[in-house]
């Protein structure tokens, strides 16, 4: 969805500083620096010429006049893009040709001459440029969703064409409304188009009759277009409500859904680590155990072997041998 932006042809700045060069250049110095024509028409792809024409002789066209154009979506002043600079055989007029125009090269051109430190401005040419292709404008109704105002305001907005290619009006009934109409741009950049609002106020009990038919027509080139306008019943005003209700239930079951996901899954990663720990607690115990077992076996199995050789040297029937061995004696 674009913005729309209510612009004028030049801003307020710019029209106090023309129009104080204006006033000035009305007194006895006005008639030193002229433009022609005032209006220029032309299509895409086209050259136009501007005129500028001075009371004093000049020898050079590219060092005594200067071009600039007052932009019509920012009001702001630039230099005119480069062309063909010619002096007349009068020696007193310089053309600039612009060739291959575009629809950018739309504005109001003015040029200046610098006389004895003095700059003078000359009295502006307007220049449209038009795209020559079959028009198709398009048309957007805007309505109020709820009315509580004893009038409403209803607009008509036309874009893809030249508000001055086209006439917009309404009809209620079969019969025109009047109202007003203005123009503006989407936009600053290049890529900013015009349209065309027109817009009327009608009482809201009128409004509220659904048996009423309310038009936007759209006049250009011999032909027209139209767009009926169409109201928004209580019932409709129900449903709208109804689905947008259910999708903010919908949204907000999933937004819970979701968020449970990510607190089990925190909690899953979480218990994951004092398990690991566990396990390896355990683990650790169980091999303490073991080889404790295996300490205790061993010594075990070491004291039999000892106990069994002290049984064995005390063996008590070969003590009783012992003893009843003669003893030998030497002589």
């Amino acid at each position: 969805m674009f913005e729309i932006r209510e612009t004028e042809r030049f801003s307020m700045a710019a029209r106090l500083l023309l129009l104080c060069c204006v006033c000035t250049l009305r007194t006895s110095l006005s008639s030193v620096v002229t433009q022609s024509p005032e209006f220029i028409n032309a299509s895409i792809g086209d050259s136009f010429t501007l005129k500028c024409t001075r009371d004093l002789p000049t020898a050079y066209c590219y060092s005594s006049i200067s071009w600039y154009k007052v932009n019509p979506r920012t009001g702001k002043l630039g230099e005119v893009r480069k062309g063909e600079d010619k002096l007349e055989d009068d020696k007193q007029t310089c053309t600039r040709t612009i060739v291959n125009a575009q629809v950018q090269d739309s504005g109001i051109y003015y040029c200046t001459s610098l006389h004895d430190k003095m700059v003078f401005i000359g009295t502006g040419t307007r220049v449209v440029i038009s795209d020559t292709r079959p028009l198709k404008p398009s048309i957007v109704l805007y309505t109020p969703m709820e009315v509580d105002t004893p009038s409403v305001l209803l607009q008509c907005v036309v874009m893809d064409v030249v508000p001055s290619q086209i006439r917009v009006l309404w009809l209620i009934d079969g019969d025109e409304r009047t109202g007003w109409t203005e123009s503006g741009w989407t936009g600053h950049d290049d890529s900013a188009s015009e349209f065309t609002r027109a817009q009327i106020t009608i009482p809201a009990d009128e409004w509220r009759e659904a048996a009423h038919i309310i038009e936007c027509v759209v006049m250009y080139e011999n032909q027209t277009m139209s767009q009926t306008l169409q109201r928004q019943s209580h019932s409709d005003s129900t449903c709208t409500w109804l689905l947008y209700g259910g999708c903010s239930v919908a949204v907000f079951t999933i937004a819970v859904a979701l968020a449970v996901v990510m607190c089990l899954r925190k909690e899953k990663r979480a218990t994951f680590p004092v398990k690991r720990h566990c396990a390896d607690v355990d683990t650790q115990r169980k091999k303490q155990t073991q080889g404790k077992q295996d300490t205790l076996r061993t010594h075990l199995e070491k004291t039999s072997t000892a106990s069994e050789v002290e049984y064995s040297c005390l063996n008590p029937e070969f003590l009783k041998l012992q003893t009843n061995t003669p003893t030998l004696e030497l002589h």
